[in-house]
């Protein structure tokens, strides 16, 4: 008996690195994958993998960013298997530039494939999830979400969908639907890439992408029934949630606030909380810098 015995999956972005990882762990536990990417090759070739196995796939290779494409690959996985279960939005792509290099065009297309190709799949699956009330749903963040140089606007469109996964678990609880989100972190050629061109350690520990996925495997099966709304993270050996978003440090005054009361009491109130800007950086490490130069 595997943890996901005839559970029906789509996995997008499948051909490769994490999606193909996915994929593998799910079909392994028992599920009926829709394995989705662009490159049909690539997805024909996972197909061919598990069914080596003894798993059973099925290849598509529609891109979720367009939304008939997206509803093709729900309606495939309900013709052959009957139905879907899980759908696992892991399809995504990925630069490292400064903002000042980004155009509107690298913004569109960033925001084409993270966050509607996450979108438009969820969209076209409720209408066969909420009817029959249950299903799950597996976004994929990331922690450029939380500030990493050169990655603003890779990280705006994962923090959009980590908040998709806030607001989707809210308004699909009554539907027996839950949603979560994975922040992996494994060797991929999207880290590779970031560590060719120098955004990324060298030194960093590599976890392979099958390292990450049993998370995606334990999200999608019934021992996860009562979790909604998080973001797991699994960097190497280290297992955590993220936190969300949510008001600190409040400072209450009588009758509200003028400029003249938040210059008088900002610095001794909230500026004894500022937030450390990035994954891993230093609170303000440039702001201390220019302070040094201003005395």
């Amino acid at each position: 008996m595997g943890l996901l015995d005839n559970k029906r999956i789509v996995v997008t972005g499948a051909g490769r690195g994490l999606g193909r990882a996915y994929a593998m762990a799910m079909a392994a536990e028992g599920a009926k994958v829709v394995v989705n990417d662009v490159d049909a090759a690539e997805a024909e070739k996972v197909v061919g993998e598990i069914a080596e196995r003894g798993g059973k796939a099925i290849p598509n290779a529609d891109s979720v960013a367009d939304w008939r494409g997206a509803g093709r690959l729900i309606a495939q996985c309900v013709e052959a298997f009957g139905g879907i279960d899980c759908l696992v939005n892991n399809a995504g792509i990925h630069h490292n530039l400064p903002i000042w290099q980004e155009t509107t065009e690298s913004l569109d297309q960033m925001l084409a494939v993270n966050v509607r190709g996450t979108f438009n799949p969820t969209r076209h699956a409720l209408d066969h999830m909420m009817p029959q009330r249950h299903g799950c749903i597996i976004n994929v963040t990331s922690g450029s979400q939380s500030g990493i140089l050169s990655q603003s606007v890779y990280g705006a469109s994962k923090g959009a969908v980590a908040s998709f996964t806030y607001n989707w678990a809210m308004e699909l609880a009554a539907y027996n639907i839950r949603v979560n989100a994975i922040s992996p972190m494994a060797a991929t050629r999207m880290a590779d890439n970031s560590r060719a061109k120098g955004f990324a350690s060298p030194t960093f520990p590599q976890w392979p992408p099958e390292h990450v996925a049993p998370i995606a495997v334990f999200l999608a099966s019934d021992d996860a029934a009562n979790v909604t709304g998080q973001i797991v993270r699994l960097e190497g050996d280290t297992l955590s949630l993220l936190s969300h978003p949510k008001m600190i440090a409040p400072a209450v005054f009588p009758g509200g606030w003028t400029v003249a009361d938040i210059r008088k009491h900002f610095h001794s109130t909230l500026g004894q909380r500022l937030e450390p800007v990035g994954l891993r950086a230093k609170t303000y490490q440039y702001y201390d810098g220019l302070t040094q130069q201003k005395s």
